[in-house]
């Protein structure tokens, strides 16, 4: 809300503007590489976390489908959807999700799914979550 205030009103001339935009300038990059607010809070979170940094927007190929992932950790194979109502309105993208993400398990991949809920209510819990989930994928892919 704070970047479309600042990009929306004309703010020269005042106190503090300038600082403001400097201090909002990496959220402004963060924003470049997401699709939604959903990928903005999710990438708000990790970056504040001792999480390593994950990929954006991920492409791969799975099972002869192209698969855009909103964030991956591919050496652990570990990937996160961020799920908005909005994206899952028609049953035709309802039901490729689901085709995507089995084929993505079946290669060995472990989808995490969060919802603005858990990214406004309960981000701690978030990436508590992402960070013994990434743990325990290291853990399993040293071990074999």
């Amino acid at each position: 809300r704070l970047l479309a205030l600042v990009d929306a009103a004309p703010m020269h001339g005042r106190r503090g503007a300038s600082l403001l935009r400097t201090v909002l300038l990496p959220y402004r990059a963060d924003r470049a590489h997401c699709d939604s607010v959903l990928e903005a809070l999710l990438a708000t979170a990790v970056a504040k976390s001792v999480l390593p940094a994950p990929r954006r927007q991920y492409r791969t190929r799975v099972g002869g489908l192209r698969a855009r992932l909103d964030v991956a950790w591919p050496d652990q194979r570990v990937f996160i959807e961020v799920d908005g109502l909005a994206e899952h309105t028609e049953r035709s993208a309802f039901d490729l999700d689901r085709r995507r993400q089995n084929l993505l398990v079946a290669a060995g991949w472990l989808p995490l799914r969060y919802t603005w809920t858990d990214l406004t209510v309960r981000p701690a819990e978030v990436i508590a979550e992402i960070a013994q989930v990434l743990r325990s994928r290291s853990t399993s892919t040293v071990a074999s």
